[in-house]
Parts: C-alpha cells; structure tokens; sequence
C-alpha cells in the first residue's frame, strides 16, 4: 500500500519523472544486417577479425562511418 507521498515529496526534493526520447539514428535495427550481427554479438567483443572487418566495411560504405570513430 501506498499513502501517496514519493521520496522526492518527503525530503522535498525534486519530483521525479520519466522521459521519452526518440532517436532516428541511420545504423538503428531498421538495417537487416547491423540486426543481424547485433544479435550474433550484442557486446561486439567477441568477433572474429574478419566479421569485425566486415561489419566495419558494412558500417564505412551504408552508414557513413568515419575513420575517427571506434564501432
């Protein structure tokens, strides 16, 4: 049971609240073959050098990734 009163009410802090946020980001799952590898490695850790290599040249050639940043 709950007497209405939240954390934030009784140590008249701020009164927390959700948001929701809403990203359009190119390589999201909407591209079959980042779901793809993304489900096969969902930590990316544990690729091989040629699955890295490839999904890299994937990443580089349909998504517009730029050397200077680290997938």
């Amino acid at each position: 049971m709950s007497n209405g009163k939240t954390p934030a009410n009784e140590t008249g802090g701020r009164k927390t609240y959700s948001v929701k946020l809403q990203v359009k980001a190119p390589s999201s799952t909407s591209c079959a073959f980042c779901w793809f590898v993304i489900n096969l490695y969902p930590t990316l850790t544990s690729m091989s050098e040629r699955d890295h290599t490839t999904y890299r040249s994937h990443l580089e050639k349909s998504h517009g990734l730029r050397p200077e940043i680290q997938p």
